[in-house]
């Protein structure tokens, strides 16, 4: 028999059309053995509320199932919600405005067949929303597999929830999304997952992931700060023997602190950051980057 997989979809003040997309794109997969699991995680007047829950109810699918929040709890809380009510041996995340390609599950449960393989993201088509206009991109970088922690945690090559499978035995070994944080708070749980278990990826794109005009980092910059120091201070004890990469681990602070607190502060920032790990490529990069985001409104 084949194996379960569970798939959780938080949505957040959506309105049903959207989610139907992406509910929609997760039902008409080529793998069929799941289960959606929808975390409403809407506040109680939201007036998309009682749609959402009428028509999902609706659907009269089986695999489907609804949990709501008696009040907003964020996207972490949310997710270990879905975890947490999760019958299958694997998990993927889906957002609530993205969808899937129809062989995403197939073609990620493929690479399980390794039994020390963790977690596997895919590549994705970027779809950026300006008006009723679609300007379609497909974003390609460098892959990297296996034991993978030393790369991660100089940059997110996973990328977003929408993008991962992992094995349920991951997530109960090494813990769920960290509500301590306010941002980047998968890419610490893919760091944490990525010191235990191995990571693949399948090479084409695999989700339609959605970014709207207008949509903006520096409206969250504090959250964004935040989240980054922490993922900084919970790896300290690595980052401690490895000055290079604690160096760059700081600079990558240095845009969103100069959109906060202007030149000065993001100077110090970056004295500190290069006093770490003398003068290299990306502290010079990060000193010009001082000055053109200084008191930026985006990025």
């Amino acid at each position: 028999m084949s194996n379960l997989v569970s798939v959780i979809i938080t949505t957040y003040k959506r309105p049903y059309g959207v989610l139907l997309r992406a509910v929609q794109s997760v039902l008409n997969q080529s793998y069929e053995n799941l289960e959606i699991i929808i975390i409403d995680d809407s506040p109680n007047d939201d007036p998309n509320r009682k749609e959402v829950e009428m028509n999902i109810r609706n659907l009269n699918d089986s695999r489907v199932k609804y949990i709501q929040h008696k009040s907003n709890q964020g996207a972490c809380k949310a997710r270990n919600t879905g975890i947490e009510a999760s019958k299958g041996e694997y998990v993927a995340f889906l957002d609530d405005d993205d969808e899937w390609i129809f062989n995403k599950i197939e073609l990620q449960l493929e690479k399980f067949v390794d039994k020390q393989v963790g977690l596997v993201y895919c590549d994705s088509f970027t779809i950026i929303l300006r008006g009723n206009e679609k300007e379609r991109k497909v974003l390609r970088a460098n892959r990297v597999s296996g034991m993978v922690y030393d790369k991660l945690i100089l940059w997110n090559f996973i990328g977003s929830t929408s993008f991962v499978m992992l094995k349920k035995e991951s997530l109960e070994f090494c813990g769920g999304f960290n509500n301590e944080l306010k941002a980047s708070q998968d890419f610490e749980l893919w760091l944490r997952i990525s010191k235990y278990y191995k990571v693949d990826y399948v090479d084409i794109p695999l989700v339609n992931y959605y970014i709207h005009e207008g949509e903006r980092i520096s409206a969250n910059v504090d959250n964004k700060i935040q989240g980054l120091e922490k993922i900084n201070e919970l790896n300290l004890e690595y980052l401690k023997l490895k000055p290079r990469v604690n160096s760059i681990r700081k600079l990558k602070l240095i845009p969103y602190y100069a959109m906060k607190s202007g030149y000065k502060q993001a100077l110090k920032k970056w004295f500190y950051a290069v006093k770490i790990y003398p003068f290299h490529r990306e502290s010079l990069i990060h000193f010009a980057k001082i000055f053109y985001y200084n008191n930026k409104k985006s990025i």
